[in-house]
Protein backbone atom coordinates (compact mmCIF):
# COMPACT_ATOMS: atom_id res chain seq x y z
CA UNK A 1 0.00 0.00 0.00
CA UNK A 2 2.82 2.17 0.60
CA UNK A 3 4.48 1.74 -2.31
CA UNK A 4 1.68 2.82 -4.64
CA UNK A 5 1.34 5.99 -2.32
CA UNK A 6 5.15 6.74 -3.20
CA UNK A 7 5.33 5.82 -6.63
CA UNK A 8 1.98 8.26 -6.99
CA UNK A 9 3.80 10.79 -5.31
CA UNK A 10 7.02 10.12 -7.41
CA UNK A 11 4.84 10.52 -10.78
CA UNK A 12 3.36 13.76 -9.57
CA UNK A 13 6.71 15.46 -8.08
CA UNK A 14 7.83 14.31 -11.60
CA UNK A 15 5.22 16.13 -13.21
CA UNK A 16 5.04 19.46 -11.28
CA UNK A 17 9.05 19.77 -11.67
CA UNK A 18 8.39 18.85 -15.73
CA UNK A 19 5.95 21.80 -15.74
CA UNK A 20 7.91 24.12 -13.75
CA UNK A 21 11.04 23.62 -15.90
CA UNK A 22 8.96 23.77 -18.97
CA UNK A 23 7.60 27.45 -17.59
CA UNK A 24 11.22 28.42 -16.50
CA UNK A 25 12.09 27.97 -20.59
CA UNK A 26 9.34 30.13 -21.85
CA UNK A 27 10.51 32.84 -23.61
CA UNK A 28 8.44 36.67 -24.37
CA UNK A 29 7.13 37.38 -27.72
CA UNK A 30 4.52 38.97 -30.28
CA UNK A 31 3.78 37.38 -33.63
CA UNK A 32 2.57 39.97 -36.30
CA UNK A 33 0.35 37.74 -38.94
CA UNK A 34 -0.39 39.83 -41.81
CA UNK A 35 -3.08 37.75 -43.28
CA UNK A 36 -5.38 38.86 -40.69
CA UNK A 37 -3.39 41.94 -39.38
CA UNK A 38 -3.12 40.68 -35.88
CA UNK A 39 -0.19 41.12 -33.17
CA UNK A 40 -0.44 38.41 -31.25
CA UNK A 41 1.65 37.96 -27.67
CA UNK A 42 2.62 35.22 -26.09
CA UNK A 43 5.11 33.10 -23.54
CA UNK A 44 6.00 30.35 -24.42
CA UNK A 45 8.30 28.11 -25.90
CA UNK A 46 6.41 28.12 -29.54
CA UNK A 47 7.84 30.75 -31.22
CA UNK A 48 9.75 28.79 -34.15
CA UNK A 49 6.65 26.94 -34.50
CA UNK A 50 3.93 30.23 -34.97
CA UNK A 51 3.22 31.76 -38.62
CA UNK A 52 3.89 35.15 -39.01
CA UNK A 53 6.77 37.34 -37.75
CA UNK A 54 8.08 36.59 -34.70
CA UNK A 55 9.38 39.78 -32.32
CA UNK A 56 11.39 39.60 -29.06
CA UNK A 57 9.85 42.45 -26.86
CA UNK A 58 12.96 44.29 -26.49
CA UNK A 59 12.87 47.52 -27.76
CA UNK A 60 15.00 48.72 -30.67
CA UNK A 61 18.03 51.07 -29.98
CA UNK A 62 16.15 54.06 -30.48
CA UNK A 63 13.31 52.35 -27.81
CA UNK A 64 10.55 51.36 -30.31
CA UNK A 65 9.49 48.00 -30.09
CA UNK A 66 10.85 45.91 -32.31
CA UNK A 67 6.76 45.45 -33.86
CA UNK A 68 6.80 48.82 -35.10
CA UNK A 69 7.67 48.48 -38.41
CA UNK A 70 4.51 47.09 -39.29
CA UNK A 71 2.55 49.02 -36.46
CA UNK A 72 0.18 51.01 -39.59
CA UNK A 73 -0.52 47.60 -40.31
CA UNK A 74 -1.42 46.69 -36.88
CA UNK A 75 -5.41 46.46 -36.44
CA UNK A 76 -5.76 43.88 -33.74
CA UNK A 77 -3.85 42.95 -30.82
CA UNK A 78 -4.72 39.58 -28.94
CA UNK A 79 -2.94 38.22 -25.87
CA UNK A 80 -2.76 34.47 -25.15
CA UNK A 81 -3.52 33.15 -22.28
CA UNK A 82 0.14 32.14 -21.66
CA UNK A 83 1.49 35.86 -21.95
CA UNK A 84 -0.18 36.06 -18.30
CA UNK A 85 2.91 34.33 -16.86
CA UNK A 86 5.07 37.56 -19.11
CA UNK A 87 6.52 39.92 -16.86
CA UNK A 88 8.18 42.54 -19.77
CA UNK A 89 10.59 45.21 -18.07
CA UNK A 90 8.56 48.10 -19.79
CA UNK A 91 6.15 48.53 -22.22
CA UNK A 92 6.84 51.68 -23.54
CA UNK A 93 5.88 52.50 -26.77
CA UNK A 94 3.81 49.14 -27.11
CA UNK A 95 1.02 51.27 -28.84
CA UNK A 96 2.05 54.20 -29.61
CA UNK A 97 0.84 55.68 -33.03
Amino acid sequence: MKSIAFKQFAALLFMLMATANALANDEDYAVFTSNDYTLTFYSDNLKSTRPGTAYDLTPSDWGWPQWHENHYYIKKVVFNPSFSRARPQSTKYWFYE
